[in-house]
């Protein structure tokens, strides 16, 4: 689908002097130098970059020709920087052009009639007059001399296996004709032939192919490196002289005249022919004179010259570029040379190291030079034409895409076609087609317009276009009308192509670039349609030769890009050429030349893209990627195609100055952004307005995608405008989650959600919007990059999105029950199970309504076996039997697989029952224990015992005690019960207030009395009318026991209040280290003498306790602490180590497998874990847990000494934080009894050891900058995964335990626990 666009051409009438009589021509890719031969002996060196003539040296003067004799070829050679010439005198000769020497290397005495250089200029192959076969080394030393005709065919003779005559073998289409049939005999070499020999290489230099004249005939000799002959080509009648071997392939390029016509043949290299195609020529007027492939192997150069059968005329010469995909054949350009307006061409090559640049010497020795390059012609509707020779094939890609070389219609026009251009969009007529013109320049400077118009043209003519396909085939788009052609102006040109690059600005109005000689002048003319002209509105010349330039329509500007790689813009309006300025107000040049050219607005900016023939796209002097293949503008998009065989989407929101160079590597995993494609796609067209992007292979064909780039993008603009059926309809074609349709904007959604009822009319559209509701929101999830600018919502699962499936469903099942239901019954089931929960019963309501209305029109199969794609049957049976209507029990089990032998006979025992029994069996067999022991209840004292039991069985004693009365002698009996089942499960103390409630006292007060609640335990001691020996033995039981749980209060408390044993309190609170307490007490009953017997003697040794155990672990703290800095520090140096080495896993065996340095860089544990895998299957994570921290040992080298380390000092620090009050308290007594200096001490000791762990918490802590670890599990989901990956989250499948974060971020504060008194007396000290 593409055409060779012409980017600069140049011509040079300053040389003519030097170059008259050119017929060899040869150049340096290096330097841009263009070496001639003459017919007079010069050798002369151009610069073809500044039209300057550089050297001269004629051969004649020098002595090495004669007048008579001519140089025949001539190559460069670039390591010995000379010219190497060969002469049809048999001479080889070489220009060293620097030393201005010509030296003969070698002579051949019969003469050269052929010689060629290999590819890599090794070799030199010659052909004597004499017939023979010579090979040279690039030092001119012989090789090999050999016949140029031997008698046998070569090593890749056929091999006859003797399958019979030709007279019993299938011959195909041709019949059996085809066998009677003999073989033409051969013909000698056409008239016009110069019986001269040719040669060409094959681009590696392996092979080489020979022309020559054998008998009188013309045949091809494939001959290897070593001149051994490969093959021999079978005799082709009419085959002309030139032969060309495709470099990149194994095709060789000749030519046949026919008696009908004059075609390009290919002959393989065993010599068989293998396709052709034709000349558009009549027959037995043009001679093939050269035949020359580009160094890709993309375009074939034909040079064709009239025969001359009037002496007096000179002939016109052609110059075709032809082209193939999908097997067909293309002529992309014409170059015609017509001696009344120029001289004929004489000599031409393509350039060795630029692909498409061509150069040309004619006969009066004007130098021309020429430079194409592919591109699409795209119509801002997106109908594409692609030219053919003398018709352009259009396919309009918006309505139909049609893979070449097939077409959806060609323009048939009288010469062939050069460019092919659309003018821009107009307001479209009743087809749905632009007014707009297509534009064809043809080879003869006349430009055709056709237009799909329909008012008075007098002109039109329907035979200039044709409809591809045959009879059966009608036309579905609009067909262009033939407006006219065209001259352009006067002297239009003095070479051909001087005018190119024509731009349609307006339904008249033309600008085109016109060379002359080396000034290019951008030209506008307007159209006259009474005399079928152009007329020339005004010139502009630029300061620099004109490389490339485009439209831009929305700026009604031309942008032009100079050789220099400048970008000038043209404003057409005000006739002013300036300088493109960037955001920075210093003019755009391109980095390279670009051969693409486009413009587009980026963030509102308008920027020139360029696109290099490198594969480098620039946003004006910015490069954007390195690897680019092809780029398409879309209304959101900058379209790309990679090297890598992806396709990218660059939103034209992003500012200009955001824009980094993009890297195949920098998406992200769930990035919508970038498509695979298939390998060396590039874009055709992208449908605008829509989400079709063309692309065509490599090989040719087309292939149409939707990108979910453009897909998103379009659905998001129609639910913006509320075209939500259009939206559903996207989505259900391209498989969108359509969870979008609320998830894009949910109050817009609900605020019109009757329109969009209105509007997905058809009730499979609307089930399938239902059934595809989730939870989750898809513009965080699955089209996130689609909605990068929205902010993260972090919504909690019973928060506005759990309920999103409801609120959707609520909404819409209270529209549709206003509407017809009958129509819309399958949209009103779906949303009631679509529910969380779902409502099975009222979707089957709707269903049984609709089996008991006989006038309804929904078929009832329909709908039950709709409900049964989303409901279990089982499920919907139970759900059916749990409405207790039989009816729609039977309606559904008709549907199921159960077995009528087994439901109906349940069925009608059930219907036997008593109504609130009934009830009660089927909650009960569906399991629903609540609701059936409200049944049974309801059933009276006659089911009394079965209640009961039914109760007990299945643990309802909570919902049995609401459903009687307190007093009622069956609340007591359930209250009992219950208690016997709390005290089972050893939840003494509600079991105790269940006897409460049963009246059994002694039942109670054992539950209290096992869980020392001193004050239940009063009370039912004092309700059972205990005496108070009892008592006294109750209380000294209990006080035994809260003595042994630290509860030395409480027993204080019976101590003094029921056993009335003074001394026994005071001794239990002074135990208890409850020393104010026991204080109250010994004032209280005047027992101060214990201050002195018991008191001050505990608080002695409670203070030297706490001193020897703060003093150890404040010990073993410090212990602790300096070793863990030392085993991270020894770890973070064997993983730099490592990495230095680069040999993360690899020097990992140098390491002690118990090393503590290796624990979580170096020593895999994997192996481990993997080992464990089958005996830790069926363990809970807290017995995982355990299992973690038994591996955790505080014993040096150990593998987690690390984690050990964390552990026990996690352990200290909340130790000693636990000690604020108890220190306290103490230190109070220890002041209020004399004991100063023993409580300065214990402060300042406790002050300083906390003081010590708050300033060495951070470094137990783990850094806050280190990414948080996701443990893979079962209970993960793919959208929670995908949610952690987008947020930077790491994945681990087997996390280990982190001890850190037990350590606690901060002390207890808050708790003030300091003497001032003590703190003062430190101060002034």
């Amino acid at each position: 689908m593409k055409n060779l666009k012409l980017l600069h051409c140049s011509q040079t009438e300053e040389l003519k002097s030097f170059l008259k009589d050119t017929i060899c021509i040869t150049t340096d890719c290096d330097t841009g130098h263009v070496f001639c031969a003459t017919k007079h002996g010069d050798l002369v060196q151009i610069d073809s970059n500044q039209n300057k003539f550089l050297n001269a040296v004629n051969l004649v003067c020098e002595g090495h020709l004669s007048n008579e004799q001519s140089v025949t070829y001539l190559q460069h050679l670039p390591e010995q920087q000379s010219v190497s010439a060969v002469t049809n005198s048999g001479s080889i000769l070489l220009w060293f052009y620097l030393e201005q020497l010509v030296e003969c290397v070698g002579d051949v005495e019969d003469g050269i009639i052929g010689s060629a250089w290999s590819p890599d200029q090794e070799l030199l192959v010659v052909i004597s007059g004499s017939n023979s076969l010579i090979l040279m080394t690039r030092d001119f030393d012989l090789l090999q001399e050999t016949a140029l005709h031997p008698d046998t065919f070569g090593e890749a003779e056929f091999i006859n296996v003797g399958w019979g005559k030709k007279e019993t073998q299938f011959h195909g289409t041709e019949g059996k004709e085809a066998a009677k049939k003999k073989s033409e005999p051969a013909q000698p070499a056409l008239e016009w032939d110069d019986m001269k020999a040719y040669i060409s290489w094959r681009g590696d230099g392996q092979y080489f192919v020979t022309s020559t004249i054998h008998q009188g005939y013309r045949q091809l000799r494939v001959w290897t490196r070593e001149a051994v002959l490969h093959s021999t080509s079978e005799l082709v009648v009419g085959q002309e002289k030139e032969v060309a071997w495709k470099p990149t392939g194994s095709l060789i390029v000749s030519s046949q005249v026919k008696p009908n016509k004059h075609d390009i043949i290919f002959f393989e290299q065993n010599g068989l022919q293998h396709g052709e195609f034709t000349l558009p020529f009549d027959v037995q007027t043009t001679q093939v004179k050269k035949l020359l492939w580009n160094i890709d192997s993309t375009v074939l150069l034909i040079w064709c010259e009239e025969l001359n059968k009037n002496e007096k005329l000179q002939p016109k010469s052609f110059i075709q570029l032809w082209t193939v995909n999908n097997y067909h054949w293309y002529l992309k350009q014409s170059l015609v040379f017509d001696p009344a307006k120029e001289k004929e061409v004489a000599a031409l090559l393509w350039d060795p190291e630029q692909a498409y640049k061509l150069h040309i010497v004619t006969s009066d020795g004007c130098y021309m030079h020429y430079s194409w390059y592919w591109n699409t012609v795209v119509s801002d509707e997106s109908v594409v034409a692609v030219i053919d020779g003398a018709q352009i094939l259009v396919t309009p890609m918006a309505l139909q895409v049609v893979p070449p070389p097939m077409y959806t219609y060609k323009l048939l026009l009288p010469a062939p076609a050069n460019q092919v251009f659309f003018f821009p969009s107009s307001p479209l007529n009743n087809y749905g087609m632009p007014t707009a013109d297509i534009g064809v320049l043809l080879d003869n400077g006349v430009i055709a317009l056709f237009t799909y118009r329909e008012n008075n043209i007098e002109s039109t003519d329907k035979s200039a276009v044709e409809i591809c396909g045959g009879r059966e085939f009608s036309v579905k788009c609009p067909l262009p009308r033939l407006l006219g052609s065209f001259e352009p102006v006067e002297n239009y040109g003095t070479f051909p192509l001087s005018v190119h690059t024509v731009l349609g600005i307006s339904d008249t109005v033309l600008m085109y670039c016109l060379q002359k000689d080396d000034t290019s002048v951008l030209c506008e003319v307007t159209l006259s349609q009474k005399d079928n002209t152009f007329t020339q509105s005004s010139t502009q010349v630029v300061p620099d030769n004109i490389f490339n330039m485009t439209y831009a329509a929305a700026v009604n500007t031309i942008f032009i890009q100079t050789l220099q790689r400048e970008i000038l813009a043209y404003d057409i309006s005000t006739q002013v050429l300036s300088p493109w300025m960037s955001e920075a107000g210093a003019p755009v040049v391109f980095p390279q030349r670009c051969t693409t050219m486009a413009v587009c607005q980026i963030s509102g900016k308008v920027v020139i893209l360029g696109l290099t023939s490198k594969h480098r796209l620039y946003i004006n002097d910015k490069e954007l990627a390195n690897n680019c293949t092809s780029m398409a503008v879309h209304e959101k998009f900058l379209i790309l195609t990679t090297l890598s065989h992806t396709c990218r989407f660059l939103n034209l929101k992003t500012n200009t100055k955001d824009i980094a160079t993009l890297h195949e590597n920098s998406g992200h995993p769930f990035d919508e952004i970038i498509r695979r494609v298939e390998r060396g796609s590039c874009i055709v067209t992208v449908v605008h307005n829509s989400t079709k992007l063309v692309l065509q292979m490599p090989r040719g064909n087309l292939e149409t995608v939707h990108p979910r780039a453009l897909l998103l993008s379009s659905i998001q603009q129609k639910l913006n405008n509320l075209k939500y059926h259009d939206a559903l309809a996207l989505m259900r074609k391209h498989r969108i989650n359509m969870n979008l349709v609320y998830d894009h904007n949910p109050s817009l959604f609900l605020t019109n959600i009757e329109s969009f009822v209105k509007q997905v009319s058809e009730d499979n559209l609307l089930t399938l919007f239902l059934s595809e509701l989730g939870m989750e929101d898809s513009t965080q999830t699955m089209y996130a990059s689609s909605y990068s600018d929205r902010a993260t919502l972090n919504k909690s699962e019973d928060g506005e999105n759990s309920s999103k499936v409801n609120i959707v469903c609520d909404a819409i099942i209270e529209i549709l029950y206003k509407e017809e239901k009958e129509r819309l019954v399958l949209p009103i089931l779906t949303a009631h199970i679509k529910k969380n929960p779902p409502e099975i019963e009222k979707a089957l309501t709707v269903i049984y309504k609709i089996k008991a209305n006989p006038d309804s029109t929904t078929s009832l199969e329909e709908t039950l076996r709709h409900i049964l794609c989303m409901v279990d049957i089982n499920e919907l049976y139970n759900v059916a039997l749990g409405m207790y209507d039989f009816d729609i029990v039977l309606m559904v089990a008709e549907k199921s697989q159960k077995d009528p032998k087994e439901y109906l006979p349940f069925l009608n025992n059930l219907q036997s029952m008593e109504m609130n029994y009934q009830k009660f069996t089927i909650d009960k067999y569906l399991k629903r224990f609540p609701k059936a022991l409200g049944h049974i209840v309801k059933c009276g004292p006659d089911h009394w015992n079965e209640c009961l039991q039914f109760i007990e069985e299945h643990k309802l004693y909570k919902e049995a005690l609401k459903l009687y009365k307190s007093t009622s002698t069956e609340f007591k009996l359930i209250a009992s019960s219950y208690g016997d089942d709390l005290l089972l499960q050893k939840h003494h103390e509600e079991a105790g207030v269940m006897y409460i409630k049963a009246n059994k006292w002694e039942n109670a007060l054992q539950c209290f009395q096992k869980t020392l609640n001193i004050q239940q335990a009063m009370c039912m001691a004092h309700q059972l009318n205990y005496s108070r020996n009892q008592i006294i033995e109750l209380c000294n039981t209990m006080a035994v026991s809260l003595k042994s749980v630290n509860r030395h209060q409480d027993a204080a408390v019976l101590y003094e209040q029921y056993v009335e044993d003074v001394e026994e309190a005071i001794v239990t609170l002074i135990e208890g280290s409850l020393w104010t307490e026991s204080l109250r007490l010994m004032y209280k009953y005047k027992r101060q003498d214990f201050i002195e017997t018991n008191l001050k003697e505990a608080i002695l040794t409670a203070y030297q306790n706490e001193m020897d155990s703060l003093e150890s672990m404040f010990t073993d703290f410090k212990r602790h602490m300096k070793r863990l800095v030392l085993v991270r520090e020894e770890k973070q140096k064997a993983k730099l180590d490592l990495y230095e080495d680069e040999g993360l896993i690899t020097n990992a065996d140098l390491y002690s497998e118990s090393s503590s340095i290796a624990g979580d860089s170096v020593v895999s544990v994997t192996s481990n874990r993997t080992s464990m895998l089958s005996r830790s299957t069926g363990r809970s994570s807290r017995n995982r847990r355990k299992m973690e921290k038994k591996k955790w040992s505080l014993k040096e080298g150990s593998l987690f000494e690390e984690f050990a380390l964390v552990e026990e000092l996690s352990k200290i620090i909340k130790q000693v934080d636990t000690l604020r009050a108890d220190t306290h308290s103490l230190l109070l007594v220890l002041v209020q009894f004399d004991f100063e200096s023993k409580a300065e001490q214990l402060q300042e000791f406790y002050d300083n050891f906390l003081k010590h762990i708050e300033k060495n918490l951070p470094t137990l802590r783990k850094p806050s900058g280190e990414k948080q670890q996701l443990s893979l599990g079962p209970s993960l989901t793919a959208n929670v995964i995908a949610a952690a990956v987008q947020q930077g989250q790491n994945l681990n499948s087997d996390a280990e335990p982190d001890p850190s974060q037990m350590v606690p971020s901060s002390l207890n504060s808050s708790l003030k626990w300091k003497l001032h008194v003590i703190s003062n007396n430190q101060k002034k000290q």
